[in-house]
């Protein structure tokens, strides 16, 4: 299945803006109540939280929908284990606690119709009715199923964040695109195209700067100039970050391939020893919003998407395989100490990539699991 998370801005009028106001604070406050009590318990089990908390929260908001108190126990639930788990990575941790938490809906407390333009939504005044409008980009998603939804309060308007699904296409692979990805060049696949990163670290130093220099100011007219600058990088490395992603994906369905990206994860954690430059260009590196961009994209493209191990990729040689440090001789220049073979840094990684990635077990089950599927009869 494909899920695709479309923002919809909801038209209000005074009456319905309080009663989905009244909702987000109750829910907010069911949400904190049940995380307190998770964390000062170490409890996480969604089961005995619920046991716990469920009868103490239906007599504290009574206006609340019983559906909504078991909605905001399950965020809580979500959001323990999350904590527990960066616990264990050895990070610093505290109770996890919400000052507007978005109000998660289900099948029970919503519906949604895309091409009307309708939802009717659970609230502590009952169920409302609040139009949106459609925009021209979403109309392709009109016919997708409904899954679950979020209100959510941001700059004086409401939002609905509605999920929608629909089947997947059949993965079609032929071979394997390595992608390696970096901060001077965003991502070089192994067929040579690359994405500068230039332009997105010339904003980023641009508006560091710009920040510095305001915080320093301290004047009404600087903070209200801070508060502007507040998500212009964000959005800019967004925009960015959906062009190339868009285009490694056209890239693989026009040669039939699947993308093999690096398994990046905890890579900030290793970075510790680092310069504080480094750390900085690390800690404003969206990788994890480029991977997540990529495979979405290529799973409603059929297109199979294997994460594979990045150790070395960038030190071993892509011809002879031989591995050292002295290979890499500086951030663009590769040159093997064994073979003499030269080459662009990141192209030489995104083949090594490539490689694995054709020997990865999750492609070759993936694939074999996808066969399997076809080769069955349809049960009549």
């Amino acid at each position: 299945m494909v899920k695709v998370t479309l923002r919809l801005k909801l038209y209000r009028d005074p009456a319905t803006q309080k009663a989905l106001r009244e909702t987000l604070l109750q829910f907010t406050d069911c949400f904190n109540a049940v995380c307190r009590y998770g964390w000062d318990n170490n409890e996480r089990n969604g089961t005995r939280l619920h046991r716990a908390t469920y009868k103490p929260l239906r007599q504290a908001h009574p206006d609340l929908p019983a559906q909504l108190v078991v909605s905001a126990r399950m965020k809580a639930t979500e959001a323990l284990k999350s904590v527990a788990e960066r616990k264990k990575q050895g990070r610093s941790v505290t109770c996890p606690q919400s000052h507007l938490c978005p109000v998660r809906y289900d099948a029970r407390s919503y519906w949604v119709r895309l091409q009307d333009g309708c939802a009717s939504l659970a609230t502590t005044q009952g169920r409302v009715c609040v139009p949106f409008r459609l925009c021209d980009y979403y109309s392709r998603y009109a016919n997708w199923k409904p899954c679950s939804a979020d209100l959510c309060f941001r700059d004086g308007a409401f939002y609905l964040h509605v999920v929608v699904e629909a089947d997947a296409p059949e993965p079609v692979c032929e071979g394997v695109l390595g992608v390696d990805l970096g901060i001077v060049e965003l991502a070089t696949d192994s067929e040579g195209n690359s994405y500068s990163g230039e332009a997105v670290k010339v904003v980023r130093c641009r508006l560091k700067r710009l920040r510095s220099l305001l915080q320093k100011r301290g004047t009404k007219s600087a903070k209200r100039h801070l508060k502007k600058l507040r998500a212009k990088q964000s959005r800019f490395v967004k925009n960015t970050n959906h062009v190339v992603s868009k285009s490694l994906v056209r890239s693989a369905v026009q040669s039939r391939k699947a993308l093999a990206l690096e398994d990046l994860r905890c890579l900030r954690d290793r970075a510790e020893t680092v310069s504080r430059e480094m750390r900085w260009l690390l800690g404003n590196w969206a990788f994890l919003q480029l991977r997540q961009f990529i495979a979405y994209k290529a799973e409603a493209a059929g297109v199979p998407v294997v994460l594979v191990d990045p150790r070395n990729s960038s030190r071993t040689c892509s011809v002879c395989g031989h591995c050292a440090r002295e290979n890499r001789k500086s951030q663009s220049r590769f040159h093997c100490q064994q073979c003499g073979f030269e080459a662009n840094a990141d192209f030489n990684a995104a083949v090594n990539l490539k490689a694995r990635g054709e020997s990865s077990d999750a492609l070759l089950c993936r694939l074999a699991g996808h066969a399997s599927n076809q080769a069955q009869a349809p049960v009549l």
